[in-house]
């Protein structure tokens, strides 16, 4: 894709360097514009970050005027739009060179920009039929559970997967649906209708009846990927954005792309902020040698990694620094529209952390459940490597345990004192 060109350009660091890095960064970003336009059409997406106090009065004298509708973010200070290539080079260059028409006209606001960054496409990690013969529901069994589900299911607690949708209507997952099943970014105004079958999957991991862990979560279906697992990040930002505003608890993001965005940061931040946990499939490319995947590297991002069922890590699971915690990816036995499906991949490891901390936020009135999830995480058989691992695998039932054994203490403290 032309615009990994931009994976190692960070915003400020190109801004605050001098006039002449200033202008090779603008120079390769309308190379790739102007690249993307003659293969895609006559417009492009664009990605704007913004001082938030700035950003209604950029959207409205700016943005508007000149774009066609994008992408407003509530949240944070980013707004997406779709842009000619005329507007994009006047934009890029008042930020850039601060001194055109468009820069002189509106100096403080175009000051305040942060960033700007042409869409780029991110996709569900693909969809990898499991070539083992495992029995049906050992994941669950290797995290402990059935144990942790003695004390809760998820009950309250509203969860988000931000993917090709859902079947809302399968046995497995339909009862965790209200009358709102979620929000259609590809085709806005559209139906959540799963026609993939991974967001399916992730669903009922995440909350299924009898393969799921959160199985009495609310579920919504936020469809920001097409029918043939592909997205635009644009559409992602719009995504958590969207479930900030719902008063989402846990979002899943079973997907991922190899270049980083300053405007996705800032809205996972947002989330985060927010009070929302955001969770990320590590990446499948660990067998070609790549580490890093966003949203999955980003800051306030829960970054799953896959293990077999001998607690190993699986051969196509990403290695980085950025890996927060591992869970089971192989073989993991799941819904899918018309039935059930047997898949491998860190898509399918991210939704058992996903459930895993909705049904511990169902009962433990505790803000640092991420915290709790890795300080209760069990060692791999080979030690542990945080960048096969994280902190470690995910042990739901220890985690139940150490919170009753912190209720216990409190308690006899509280005894002692009073």
């Amino acid at each position: 894709m032309a615009r990994s060109k931009f994976r190692d350009i960070r915003n400020g660091e190109k801004r605050r360097a001098g006039e002449g890095a200033r202008k090779k960064y603008a120079r390769k970003l309308l190379q790739v514009l102007e690249g993307d336009m003659r293969e895609k059409g006559n417009t492009i997406d664009l990605i704007v970050t913004v001082n938030k106090a700035d950003k209604d009065y950029l959207q409205r004298h700016i943005i508007e005027p000149n774009a066609k509708a994008g992408h407003y973010i509530n949240n944070a200070g980013v707004l997406t739009f779709k842009s000619g290539l005329k507007f994009a080079k006047d934009i890029i260059e008042a930020w850039t060179y601060g001194n055109n028409s468009l820069a002189k006209s509106y100096p403080g606001t175009i000051d305040s920009v942060m960033s700007i960054e042409p869409a780029s496409e991110v996709i569900a990690g693909p969809i990898r039929k499991s070539k083992k013969s495992l029995e049906q529901g050992w994941n669950l069994d290797f995290i402990g559970v059935p144990e942790a589900q003695r004390h809760g299911r998820g009950e309250g607690i509203k969860i988000a997967i931000l993917d090709t949708g859902a079947d809302y209507n399968h046995e497995e997952i339909k009862a965790r649906y209200g009358k709102e099943k979620g929000v259609n970014f590809v085709n806005p105004g559209d139906d959540v209708m799963d026609r993939h079958g991974h967001g399916t999957h992730v669903s009922g991991t995440a909350a299924g009846k009898n393969v799921g862990i959160a199985n009495k979560a609310q579920l919504y279906a936020v469809k920001i990927l097409n029918d043939k697992g592909s997205g635009s990040d644009a559409d992602i930002i719009a995504g958590i954005d969207w479930c900030i505003t719902k008063g989402v608890d846990v979002i899943n993001m079973s997907l991922g792309g190899p270049v980083y965005s300053y405007a996705f940061q800032e809205v996972c931040y947002a989330a985060a902020e927010h009070g929302l946990l955001v969770v990320a499939a590590a990446g499948n490319s660990g067998d070609r040698g790549e580490g890093e995947s966003y949203p999955a590297a980003y800051d306030n991002v829960i970054s799953v990694a896959s293990i077999d069922e001998n607690g190993e890590r699986s051969y196509f699971s990403n290695k980085s620094i950025t890996l927060d915690i591992a869970a089971p990816g192989e073989s993991i036995y799941s819904s899918v529209p018309g039935g059930y499906a047997s898949f491998d991949g860190t898509s399918m490891a991210a939704p058992h952390i996903t459930g895993g901390v909705a049904l511990l936020k169902s009962f433990m009135k505790n803000s640092h459940l991420e915290a709790i999830v890795k300080r209760t995480s069990t060692e791999p058989h080979g030690g542990r490597d945080r960048n096969d691992y994280g902190a470690g695998i995910v042990d739901l039932a220890s985690a139940v345990r150490g919170n009753s054994r912190m209720k216990n203490t409190l308690k006899k403290i509280y005894r002692v004192l009073f």
